[in-house]
């Protein structure tokens, strides 16, 4: 009987450095991703294939560019770790700096709606964070089903703004991912009923899987499947991440046009300058002996 060989697990150098030469090209054509993010743009290369096995071989790949300084740190995502501290300076001077540097215009304090965007995981919420931070926009994640809780909370703020309101979902095509965010909206709802929320998926929908050639794979059937008809899932990593912010922007920019974008920047140009001007006065004031 014939010996059947064993698939070749091991890549050669030559392969590995290959491979290392597409994550950085890939990374650096657009940033910041998630390392799922890059394993999508590279599952059809023979390195890595559509497996867990492939996407621990880029994460690898990945940490070792970053620990040899190849691959700048703020290129990859992860909004999965916080840093609990509460802000501090050695001055009033100090202080006052960081406001000057830091001072945003508040976009929709005079518009007529209220705008939030909601995402089924801490990692997708680290690709979305430039558009949403851009356009002064509340980022939700909801890991997973939100605790009622935190739901309650995110409502309760909706009903002290008052305005009629808008919510952007971005989650997973899947059995949890559909459910999810039909549990966001319809508690939302139960604990602000005084507030007109409309809800959007931006994605991930049936339809974007053929028009982007998105990776799928089998949906795994459990407690959630029973109304979930498809049988393909896709994560929403599988969507790439410039096309992902693409899509947040240009729902986002349909409640603010270019005409208020460019009051606003002007606006927060001179205030900021006003407030750099008034920081420097105050610290000549000081060196000179004078207390306020």
């Amino acid at each position: 009987m014939p010996r059947t060989l064993k698939k070749r697990s091991r890549l050669t150098n030559a392969e590995i450095a290959a491979l290392e030469r597409a994550i950085l090209h890939e990374v650096r054509s657009e940033h910041p991703q998630t390392v799922r993010h890059v394993f999508y743009r590279l599952c059809h290369l023979a390195e890595v294939g559509k497996s867990e096995g492939g996407y621990r071989r880029v994460q690898r790949l990945v940490l070792k560019l970053r620990k040899e300084g190849r691959l700048p740190y703020g290129w990859i995502a992860d909004g999965t770790r916080y840093r609990m501290k509460p802000r501090t300076y050695g001055s009033m001077a100090d202080a006052i700096d960081d406001v000057a540097q830091f001072y945003r215009r508040s976009l929709w304090r005079d518009s007529g709606v209220y705008v939030e965007v909601w995402c089924e995981s801490d990692s997708i919420a680290g690709v979305l964070a430039p558009i949403t931070q851009r356009y002064d926009i509340s980022l939700m994640s909801s890991r997973g089903f939100s605790s009622h809780t935190f739901l309650h909370q995110a409502a309760t703020e909706m009903s002290q703004i008052g305005k009629p309101t808008f919510v952007y979902y971005i989650g997973d095509w899947d059995p949890s991912g559909k459910l999810i965010g039909q549990h966001v909206i319809s508690q939302l709802r139960e604990f602000a009923p005084d507030v007109d929320i409309e809800f959007e998926r931006l994605l991930i929908n049936p339809d974007q899987i053929e028009e982007f050639d998105l990776s799928t794979k089998p949906v795994k059937r459990n407690t959630h499947s029973g109304g979930f008809h498809d049988n393909r899932a896709v994560e929403a990593e599988a969507m790439p991440a410039r096309q992902t912010r693409e899509i947040l922007e240009d729902a986002i920019l349909r409640h603010v046009s270019e005409h208020e974008l460019d009051i606003l920047e002007v606006a927060e140009k001179e205030e900021k300058s006003a407030l750099k001007m008034f920081s420097r006065k105050w610290q000549d004031e000081q060196a000179g002996g004078l207390r306020w």
